[in-house]
């Protein structure tokens, strides 16, 4: 098929895909895989995820999840099984721009940053009180 629907089970995405989204997912264009765009994959175990494109080098595609801090996933061009292109929410669709697929990038990098620093700080305390 050209086009199918996914239903998201997680929120590595958050907060422009949430758990519970029905995503529109297109046949893969290698030319429009590029550093930005939210593609779907499936994992070594064969999950499905759904991540953004943070890096493309030689053949290998460079992922992360906008929500929290998920570690860097590397897999190769061929394994995106397609590009996300629209979200179904509360009886409403919406479609996935370029621009909207930056807007969320550039917001997640300093989320992100400051999670991490919550993480440390926490972790600091348990270590230094032995919680």
């Amino acid at each position: 098929p050209l086009m199918q629907w996914c239903i998201v089970q997680c929120d590595s995405m958050y907060p422009m895909i949430k758990d519970k989204d029905l995503i529109l997912i297109e046949n893969k264009d290698k030319r429009r895989l590029r550093k930005g765009r939210v593609v779907i994959f499936k994992d070594e175990k064969g999950k499905l995820i759904v991540h953004r494109i943070i890096k493309k080098k030689d053949g290998t595609i460079y992922l992360r999840g906008d929500g929290f801090d998920y570690p860097v996933d590397m897999i190769k061009e061929e394994d995106v099984l397609g590009l996300a292109v629209g979200i179904f929410r509360n009886g409403r669709y919406f479609p996935i721009k370029r621009s909207k697929e930056l807007f969320f990038w550039f917001f997640s990098y300093p989320r992100r940053f400051f999670v991490n620093i919550r993480r440390r700080f926490l972790n600091g305390i348990k270590t230094r009180y032995h919680l």
